[in-house]
């Protein structure tokens, strides 16, 4: 899934509207997940990671921006954007207990990944004498892309600070 943050560009699937990879696979990777714990553990789950509180703040969130961008003529992408990065945080909270090196192999999958974003960025910024609004690497748009790798950094601290105190190795050590 995080592999596919970075692909942003929709294309309708026969009669689906059109939405990016991430969206679909989101889709996907929730049914298949209800699917394996069933229907009825759902609730608890979702009480144990994210608290009563929290999910009626989103849930009140979700239920405003899809009313809104109803009303007002727009998509719901935005507020559904917002769903999956709950379940993503959602899914990497479930993984982390399942498996001890989850935290570390997901940090460099991402630090891995916003390396070759910013590469390419540089590249076209390069490439388009010097001009910011050309890098966007594969986001399409030079905000989105610095929204994201302004969401690594922090990962990458976090990765070179603990492998500083705690763990042997390099930083660049690949994530597989």
């Amino acid at each position: 899934m995080v592999v596919a943050v970075p692909l942003e560009f929709s294309h309708a699937l026969g009669s689906l509207p059109a939405l990016s990879p991430i969206d679909y696979l989101c889709v996907l990777a929730a049914l298949s997940w209800i699917n394996r714990v069933t229907i009825k553990r759902v609730w608890p789950f979702l009480l144990e990671i994210f608290g009563l509180p929290a999910i009626c703040a989103w849930s009140g969130f979700f239920f405003f921006g899809v009313v809104i961008s109803l009303h007002l003529g727009g998509s719901v992408r935005g507020p559904l954007r917002w769903m999956e990065s709950l379940f993503f945080f959602f899914l990497a909270s479930l993984a982390a207990r399942e498996f001890p090196l989850f935290k570390i192999r997901y940090s460099q999958t991402l630090l891995w990944i916003g390396g070759v974003i910013s590469i390419l960025g540089l590249w076209q910024f390069v490439h388009a004498g010097g001009d910011y609004r050309a890098a966007f690497g594969t986001f399409r748009q030079h905000n989105i892309q610095g929204a994201f790798l302004s969401l690594v950094m922090p990962v990458g601290f976090a990765v070179a600070y603990l492998r500083r105190k705690t763990f042997s190795g390099a930083l660049w050590t690949l994530p597989f």
